[in-house]
């Protein structure tokens, strides 16, 4: 049998001889007047036309002429090269097939190959088949027994089934995202989440009007692009949801293999069929959903709400009103609507009534009466009042009741807080600001005494005034603005400020605080004085620097010249005076030395660490190197197993230092220093390492002075800065320092917080 095609096309391109017998056209008018004169069995066309000289017109052009008149006629589109734009919106426009030359030459086809291809895979109408997945649509749809869930499932498996495709599932689509709601047949999909819109064969089916297909996306020139390379999806069918005039996604059937016949019109026509079927049945479920919303609301609902029908009856009443008046919902319900209200309310209720069905642009109204409870106690309520329907037909009233008396309640607790606060701020030390943001600078709305005091400013003088204004200095504006912005984006700030008071320029540490009110967001800020906390800091730097740099060189100066005049003097006094001076400053120096590491530990060291170490461990480790560095004295520990604290490596220093000081100033024959474990008497949460020797014990002055039981006067010698040192590092662990003297020796308690990884009990003493 011979076919009968027409083509369109510029250039040598030929269809070929045997069973074609091809017309050659330049333009779609050529083509439609063909289609009119009746007899074509097939159309053909070129994509690049231009050579032709018929007005710029493509293939695409003639596609779109010929399917506003022919939506039937088969309709091959073909490009020289693989073309996926080209594809894509041919397959928009109702193409039968689209190749390329470039294609069918990979594969050694001629164009006329394809098109008599084609022509042998035209599926007459199976209309048997048709009936039968119409008859088991109607089924699926009538069943009153199946949820909406098993509902769809039945009928992505249907549609599967139908066009022999492995995969079927339904999308939603908002603001550009795809997301796949139910899925047949490939439950990875399901799992994906939400995707660009773009990157879905779905982007092109909302943008047709009727259904979206593609047969083979690598021989229609998909290949390399995001949606077919993404998806891995040969095959696609899908067409959109739409509820009411509003997009709700997409219906869509699909194969990671190609399929071998293009889509009939028999199939498209059913999945059309499936697709409006879905739509009806989503709007469906979406209003069973609201209702089934509204009765849970109805039933779980937390505020005071009551229905009065048409007859002026009680129709609903929810549980917390019946409680908080001492009603039964069920006794109240159908009764009139007098049994809940008072004369005065149910005529207020008419005139809202009135006033609702003749103003139909106003929502509700608001009633102040009182309501009886059951007992017949008077509350205060404020009733709001809205129309059941908004329709012109009067279905009911709706009334939401406000108890005023929990909200004069909650007024007079208000007002005792803002009293509590206005207190605080008054009376508080520290200046005070309270400022609102705005263009330039933060302006200030409140100001308490004590800034008055500081700054020089009332706050008659201050309010509405930027802060910039009055008590920055000029090269600190910027500084302030970041301030506040900081401020506003973190919350709260805590920093060091200059700022200009009565007294000249001052440092402060500044605490800002964001809070909101019913007038908009304000920052809450204190400035605390710390000029001379801070030139304490700057001195002691200084001294520092004087003691670990000038006196630690001088001194060195010093005991080299002794060192020189001891040797060299033969007069016995002066020899023995260099001497003296060089073991003094020999002492001093070995004195500034610990002054220097006690600085550059506490320096290091922060107020609290969240470290852990085994406190057996770090005692073991020191007692091994305590016994070799002191031979001549007994250094044990009955400590075992392990006990977490919260510390650092640090800690050795401090016991070391507890050793050395004992076997220092022992005065036994044999020094003595044993830990021991014990547990602690104030709290479970913290152990306690004695730290025990046999010698005279700690002078009473060097205990009490760090203690805080002595004024401080001077360190006599190296263990009193000792004694600071392990006082202050064992405080920055959030633990304690304390004394055991009698007369068998001094017993140093150290008490340590337990680190929160350790969940055993101390270990117990030898």
């Amino acid at each position: 049998m011979t076919l009968r095609a027409v083509h369109v096309a510029s250039g040598e391109v030929g269809l070929g001889g045997g069973r074609i017998d091809a017309e050659r056209v330049d333009s779609s008018r050529e083509v439609l007047r063909r289609l009119d004169a009746g007899d074509v069995d097939c159309i053909v066309s070129g994509y690049d036309l231009d050579s032709a000289g018929r007005r710029g017109e493509t293939g695409l052009d003639v596609l779109q002429a010929v399917r506003e008149r022919n939506e039937s006629v088969p309709f091959l589109l073909y490009t020289d090269r693989t073309d996926g734009d080209v594809a894509i919106e041919a397959t928009r426009h109702g193409v039968t097939e689209y190749v390329s030359l470039e294609r069918l030459r990979r594969d050694d086809m001629t164009l006329g190959d394809r098109v008599r291809a084609l022509a042998d895979k035209r599926e007459s109408p199976a209309l048997p088949y048709d009936r039968n997945a119409i008859a088991e649509l109607t089924h699926i749809a009538a069943s009153d027994d199946a949820t909406f869930e098993d509902k769809v499932d039945e009928l992505l498996d249907l549609g599967r089934d139908f066009l022999d495709l492995d995969i079927g599932f339904i999308s939603q689509i908002e603001d550009e995202t795809h997301t796949i709601t139910h899925v047949r047949g490939n439950e990875d999909l399901a799992e994906q989440g939400p995707v660009d819109l773009s990157t879905t064969y779905c982007h092109y089916t909302v943008q047709s009007e009727s259904l979206f297909g593609v047969r083979d996306a690598e021989a229609e020139g998909w290949s390399g692009n995001p949606v077919y390379e993404q998806s891995g999806l040969s095959c696609y069918l899908g067409g959109r949801i739409t509820i009411g005039n509003e997009l709700y996604g997409t219906l869509c059937f699909a194969d990671e293999d190609p399929r071998a016949l293009a889509f009939t019109d028999v199939e498209r026509t059913f999945i059309e069929l499936l697709v409006e079927w879905l739509g009806h049945e989503i709007a469906r479920e979406k209003r069973e959903a609201s209702l089934r919303r509204y009765k849970a609301i109805h039933e779980t609902v937390r505020q005071m709400v009551f229905v009065i029908g048409e007859e002026a009856t009680i129709e609903l009443l929810t549980e917390p009103l019946a409680e908080r008046f001492g009603y039964d919902r069920e006794e109240l319900r159908g009764k009139s609507a007098t049994a809940l209200l008072d004369a005065d309310a149910v005529q207020a209720g008419y005139e809202a009534l009135d006033e609702l069905r003749s103003e139909p642009g106003e929502s509700s109204r608001i009633i102040k009466t009182e309501l009886l409870t059951a007992d017949g106690d008077a509350v205060p309520v404020d009733i709001e009042l809205s129309l059941l329907s908004q329709s012109t037909d009067y279905r009911g009233l709706v009334g939401v009741i406000h108890d005023r008396s929990d909200l004069a309640e909650t007024k007079a607790e208000l007002a005792a807080e803002r009293d509590r606060f206005r207190y605080l701020f008054e009376h508080i030390p520290d200046p005070v600001v309270i400022t609102e943001s705005s263009d330039g600078g933060d302006v200030i709305r409140a100001v308490n005494p004590a800034f008055e005091s500081v700054f020089g400013y009332s706050e008659p003088a201050a309010i509405d005034r930027r802060v910039t204004d009055l008590i920055v200095p000029e090269e600190a504006h910027e500084e302030s603005l970041n301030l506040g912005a900081e401020i506003r984006h973190e919350g709260s700030v805590v920093t060091e400020v200059r700022r200009n008071t009565t007294d000249g320029y001052r440092r402060f540490l500044l605490r800002g605080f964001e809070y909101q009110t019913g007038e908009g967001d304000r920052a809450f800020t204190i400035y605390t004085d710390i000029t001379e906390r801070a030139e304490r800091e700057q001195y002691l730097k200084v001294v520092n620097r004087i003691l670990r740099h000038n006196l630690r060189n001088d001194l060195s100066i010093i005991i080299g010249f002794a060192d020189v005049l001891a040797d060299d003097l033969e007069d016995e006094v002066l020899a023995e005076r260099a001497e003296t001076i060089e073991s003094t400053a020999t002492s001093l120096s070995e004195l500034a030395e610990k002054a220097n590491e006690m600085a550059r530990i506490v320096g290091q060291r922060s107020t609290t660490t969240s470290h852990g170490i085994d406190l057996v461990d770090l005692v073991e480790d020191v007692r091994t190197d305590a016994a070799t560095a002191h031979a001549n004295a007994d250094i044990v520990s009955t400590l075992s197993g392990e006990c977490h604290v919260r510390a650092d490596s640090t800690l050795a220093r401090v016991l070391r230092e507890l050793v050395d000081n004992a076997v220092t100033y022992a005065d036994a024959e044999t020094p003595r220093v044993e830990f021991d474990l014990r547990p602690s008497a104030s709290s479970e949460k913290y152990v306690t390492l004695a730290v025990s020797d046999n010698g005279p014990g700690i002078p009473a002055p060097d205990r009490e002075r760090v203690l805080g039981e002595r004024e401080i006067t001077q360190l006599d010698h190296a263990q009193g800065i000792g004694l600071w040192l392990v006082k202050w590092l064992t405080e920055s662990y959030g633990g304690d320092l304390s004394f055991d003297v009698d007369e068998d020796g001094t017993t140093v308690l150290l008490t340590l917080p337990r680190h929160d990884g350790d969940e055993d009990a101390a270990p117990d003493s030898a």
